[in-house]
């Protein structure tokens, strides 16, 4: 609803469930996070990104988007919260 009611507001459904064959009958876009935003954007710098999973795939997903301009400052979890890394 949000995506009809606000012109700059995108919803980009990603499934990585398909990478092992766990979601045979979804039709959208799969693979790692990452990976597909990296095929779609070549500037994160004025993103906002909301994101939900493990700590794992959030601070995965944050190390590879950095390089595209994505800043920690801009990506929103609860993972940040509860999972906080020590950044060497």
């Amino acid at each position: 609803q949000w995506a009809n009611d606000y012109k700059n507001f995108h919803f980009h459904p990603i499934l990585e469930a398909k990478l092992n064959g766990t979601a045979d009958s979804w039709q959208g876009r799969a693979g790692w996070i990452y990976e597909v935003i990296h095929e779609d954007f070549s500037d994160l710098k004025d993103i906002q990104m909301y994101a939900c999973g493990s700590p794992n795939m959030i601070h995965g997903t944050l190390d590879q988007l950095e390089k595209l301009g994505l800043s920690e400052a801009n990506m929103h979890s609860d993972v940040f919260s509860y999972a906080p890394r020590e950044k060497k």
